[in-house]
């Protein structure tokens, strides 16, 4: 009988101890740290809005090289990148949070510069 209380009350310690999750920020999911991802999206947005410059093939063979650049920049793979995305897109909370750090940074970036004009 002590044996049988024994692993019941094991069993509820497991149980509490797995149902306290302590990961309430989403931002372990992805596969890419918060921040560096930030730094990612504010460069693809810049690279996106200079390919407006551009058209056709031009504008595919400049995307390519872009993306090559952002590739070794982060050492990361656009495959990864993407699926991050992707997995970000998914996560409404989570995604407006950093799609407004990624405005804050290019509204920075913008202000600065103005100052070098």
């Amino acid at each position: 009988m002590i044996f049988r209380k024994n692993h019941i009350t094991i069993g509820f310690v497991f149980i509490a101890l797995f149902s306290c999750n302590t990961k309430n920020d989403d931002s372990y999911d992805l596969l890419i740290e918060k921040d560096k991802l930030i730094n990612i999206m504010v460069d693809l947005s810049i690279a996106e809005s200079s390919l407006a410059n551009f058209s056709g093939s031009d504008k595919d063979s400049i995307k390519d090289v872009y993306r090559l650049y952002i590739e070794q920049i982060y050492d990361l793979k656009m495959t990864d990148i993407d699926a991050t995305l992707k997995l970000l897109y998914s996560k409404p909370e989570l995604n407006m949070e950093i799609q407004k750090s990624v405005i804050d940074s290019l509204k920075s970036l913008e202000e600065s510069s103005k100052s070098f004009k």
